[in-house]
């Protein structure tokens, strides 16, 4: 994806395997959801919405992120303002069990949404926060984190923590 696409609906866009999926969903989003009001068939509306938050550490002894604890929840988000500045960083996901990829990511977007009472609102988020919000957004876009990526190097399954011992052990 080109550098200033992010503000535009993303499509897959490399042609590298998906990695093979074994259950799981989208975490922290709600699928598109159809709901009608009251009246005829007119009245139906798709609605995307999601919830991102960067949880708090539970250990004291860690520093916590400057913007954790916060929860966002956005009703029909769309991206109208991205930086043209990537920043690669790992990522992994649910929908991807056993997988981690090196995906680049501008360093901050603009998005407009609505809360959950219809009001607009607009916010600019950065860092790792950014990047929660455009991994989110690509689900609601039906786009996973690994459709961004190009070289197949940069997508692997870790070893756990588990394995490596027994490999060590082995050797």
């Amino acid at each position: 994806m080109a550098t200033g696409d992010y503000a535009k609906k993303p499509k897959r866009s490399n042609n590298l395997p998906l990695p093979q999926k074994s259950g799981g969903g989208h975490a922290g989003n709600d699928a598109p959801s159809l709901w009608c009001g009251p009246g005829r068939a007119a009245n139906w509306r798709v609605t995307t919405r999601f919830v991102a938050e960067i949880p708090k550490p539970e250990n004291d002894d860690v520093e916590p992120h400057p913007q954790s604890g916060v929860t966002y929840i956005l009703v029909n988000p769309e991206i109208v303002k991205a930086s043209t500045n990537l920043a690669e960083s790992e990522e992994g996901c649910l929908s991807v069990p056993g997988w981690r990829g090196l995906v680049d990511r501008p360093e901050w977007v603009e998005i407009k949404a609505q809360n959950l009472q219809g009001r607009p609102l607009k916010l600019k988020v950065d860092d790792l926060l950014a990047r929660i919000f455009i991994h989110e957004l690509d689900h609601l876009n039906g786009v996973l984190y690994v459709d961004h990526i190009r070289d197949r190097e940069k997508l692997w399954q870790p070893q756990d923590e588990e394995n490596e011992v027994e490999e060590a052990v082995a050797a």
